[in-house]
């Protein structure tokens, strides 16, 4: 997720709202089509308006959460709020680009935080974080978090770099990772094929994605069954929805009630659980 943060449009009165969004989502356009395999942008580069891109969005697999009144309207922009425009990455289904105010996102971090604390990490720990930290609305996210405990952060600005990583997260005495069970799985194949001295992990907690049985049993063969493998399920606009305790099972979550208002819709065994963030200021999201 890159970001794009400015301040009201009362700073610079001579600028539209329209240049503001529509330069943003060019310059997000272009980090996307480098990273990620979505196929070229220039016909969105090269459009006048920010409606000609918004259009173009569909064809390239995104999903604007956001209408054009929306991003159009002064009156979103009408105080000394800093706004952020980003985009996820796809995990967890189609890509999307989001409009939130920076207060928000801060606003989830908190409760990323504590879903963090109730999942285990301390203090003392000493956290490994994979990805393009900065680059990404998520990464950015969870330093943000992780400061809520006090532990020590150990950023990659690289997931590709494993024997590097893996003699740093050794050398560095790292005791717990945040990752998705994908950035996991690679690591895991090389430390069973390769003989490298590990880091002391404790505890991992995963997101994103569902961590497989199998997955958790590799890892506790490497680290011994004294790992702790716990769980969040998290997205960059609703915030922390579920996040696992040590009472938990594999298949059991926590809902935050001081952020999300829970729903279970639907006749038989069966339902659909909807989940409402009750602290944001901007767009609501369901």
């Amino acid at each position: 997720m890159n970001f794009s943060v400015y301040r009201s449009i009362d700073d610079k009165p001579d600028r539209e709202i329209q240049d503001y969004h529509k330069e943003a989502l060019q310059h997000l356009l272009t980090v996307l089509s480098e990273r990620f395999a979505f196929g070229e942008f220039e016909d969105s580069l090269n459009a006048d308006s920010l409606e000609a891109i918004v259009k173009l969005l569909p064809a390239k697999g995104f999903i604007l959460r956001n209408t054009i009144d929306q991003l159009s309207s002064s009156s979103a922009l009408d105080d000394s709020a800093t706004k952020i425009l980003y985009a996820t990455s796809g995990s967890t289904g189609d890509p999307r680009i989001l409009f939130d105010q920076y207060s928000d996102v801060m606003e989830n971090a908190f409760f990323h935080g504590l879903a963090y604390k109730a999942c285990g990490l301390e203090s003392g720990d000493r956290v490994v974080i994979l990805g393009e930290v900065g680059r990404f609305a998520g990464e950015y996210a969870v330093i943000q978090a992780l400061s809520v405990s006090g532990c020590t952060i150990i950023p990659f600005t690289s997931r590709d770099l494993i024997y590097e990583n893996t003699q740093v997260m050794h050398d560095a005495g790292a005791t717990a990772w945040v990752a998705m069970q994908s950035e996991i799985l690679p690591y895991l194949d090389h430390w069973e094929v390769n003989e490298q001295s590990l880091p002391p992990l404790r505890l991992i907690i995963t997101g994103g994605e569902a961590t497989s049985l199998e997955t958790r049993s590799r890892l506790k063969q490497l680290f011994g069954t004294g790992l702790e493998i716990r769980s969040t399920y998290q997205t960059s606009d609703a915030g922390t929805i579920g996040y696992q305790c040590h009472h938990c099972d594999v298949d059991e979550f926590h809902v935050q009630e001081e952020l999300q208002f829970v729903e279970i819709l639907g006749d038989g065994e069966v339902g659909q659980l909807v989940t409402t963030n009750l602290t944001r200021t901007s767009a609501p999201s369901i």
